[in-house]
């Protein structure tokens, strides 16, 4: 199975997400809440050293997905990460 994108709720830095979540907003995170505070983190990090003009260097790992961008002449930047997952005792494993 292949996939963009998965979050692995066992790791720390998505239970501090969760918990930080909860308390803020008194709700469950979403997935786009996941995925919105990756691409923030991201996008606010190569603001903030200003490496925009290093997208093709500056690979990204995030709770739900991470970014390694490729320019394509003629259709613009694209996210070449993909992770290759299989399901092993009830569980989605990600392939090395």
């Amino acid at each position: 199975m292949t996939s963009a994108d998965h979050v692995d709720y066992k790791a720390a830095s998505t239970i501090t997400f969760v918990r930080n979540y909860r308390e803020a907003y008194n709700t469950e995170p979403t997935a786009y809440a996941v995925k919105g505070f990756d691409e923030g983190l991201y996008f606010g990090q190569l603001l903030a050293t200003d490496n925009l003009k290093n997208l093709t260097e500056t690979n990204f790992t995030g709770l739900h997905n991470s970014f390694q961008l490729q320019k394509k002449a003629g259709v613009g930047w694209i996210n070449t990460h993909v992770n290759v997952y299989k399901y092993a005792n009830f569980e989605l494993k990600k392939l090395e």
